[in-house]
């Protein structure tokens, strides 16, 4: 959810700086571009980071992994766990 408010301020602040007509918005811009360019540095990071662990989740398989860790440690069906597993 962070990351997505993130992403959701920077596009906001991109779209401001869309609208550059005047002298004044282009002033206001350059005296913005250092924050402009550090969130945009942040949110890539961000989402880089998002979506490479999303693959290793999936690759993995670690949502299945841990739904079978967790049937172990709550039920007392270790041996129907066993078998999902084997199946």
């Amino acid at each position: 959810m962070n990351i997505k408010t993130m992403v959701d301020d920077f596009q906001q602040v991109a779209k401001s700086n869309q609208n550059i007509q005047t002298i004044e918005d282009m002033a206001k811009f350059v005296d913005n571009y250092p924050v402009f360019r550090k969130m945009q540095g942040n949110v890539s990071k961000h989402v880089t980071l998002a979506t490479e662990m999303s693959n290793i989740v999936e690759e993995r398989k670690l949502m299945l992994v841990s739904q079978r860790e967790q049937e172990l440690a709550c039920d007392d069906g270790q041996a129907a766990a066993f078998e999902l597993m084997n199946a």
